[in-house]
């Protein structure tokens, strides 16, 4: 058996008209792997890319937009494991997939877990799960991750290619093959591991204090008064700094580096 990560390989990216009142009203609190509590036809715009022609766009971790044609192909798998939402994009028609199949599944002896010098945690080196406890699984979340991980089994997989879906990226985490290759237990060093973070690990670990993460042009860290600061490089190498108001979703998005702190002027 194997586990996938699913993603979305369009390149048309999408975003809601009205940040403020939709996205965090009701993408940002909602989509925890729970039946959203409230709902409405939120309408949605395209903000990179041409076209449409694609049946998983790219939008925000945990949050899935799907063609109507992959709702309709894919309702075998995704019965019973997630509601279907309604959205406006254009003259495409697409909804939003909230994924509420929770599994408790990680096999916690063999995942390797990123935390931070504090214990917490940010998230997966690698992953390992129990295989028994995915039988008869297509589509999921899991405890530890509701907020920006949806997981698929071969099944489900399998299904998005005989139907030639566009747009579904699939990364593999685990197979079952590797179980016995021994795993290096989890270390809290004093630094976060080297490598790529996701926004949400990202600004746990800005949180601490102690580090800095950037992407791009971006940076973001504590300042001295406790408050998380967003710096936007300039041509000099220095930093513009803000206290934004809310996060851009591009950058929902974006992988992020550890980094050490900017002396803020």
């Amino acid at each position: 058996m194997k586990v996938w990560e699913l993603d979305s390989g369009s390149k048309v990216q999408i975003t809601t008209k009205d940040f403020e009142a939709d996205f965090n009203v009701f993408f940002d609190s909602q989509f925890l792997g729970s039946p959203v509590e409230k709902w409405k036809e939120i309408e949605m715009h395209i903000y990179k890319g041409k076209g449409v022609a694609c049946d998983s766009l790219s939008f925000v971790s945990g949050k899935l937009i799907w063609s109507k044609k992959a709702i309709d192909l894919l309702q075998p798998a995704i019965y019973g494991r997630a509601e279907v939402l309604p959205l406006q994009l254009e003259d495409f028609p697409v909804a939003a997939v909230n994924v509420t199949n929770i599994v408790d599944a990680i096999n916690h002896e063999q995942s390797v877990e990123k935390t931070l010098s504090s214990g917490t945690f940010i998230g997966y080196e690698s992953y390992a799960f129990h295989p028994e406890r995915l039988q008869g699984e297509f589509i999921f979340k899991i405890p530890q991750q509701l907020s920006t991980k949806v997981f698929v089994t071969d099944a489900f997989k399998s299904l998005v290619e005989s139907h030639r879906l566009k747009g579904f990226v699939f990364h593999e985490v685990f197979s079952s093959e590797h179980m016995n290759t021994p795993q290096q237990p989890a270390v809290s060093e004093s630094t976060p591991q080297s490598g790529e973070y996701t926004y949400e690990e990202a600004m746990k670990i800005v949180e601490e204090g102690e580090w800095a993460v950037v992407s791009g042009d971006y940076k973001w860290q504590k300042n001295a008064n406790g408050k998380i600061v967003l710096g936007d490089k300039l041509p000099d190498g220095s930093y513009a700094w803000s206290v934004p108001v809310y996060t851009p979703i591009p950058m929902l998005e974006m992988k992020w580096k550890l980094s050490s702190r900017s002396i803020q002027q």
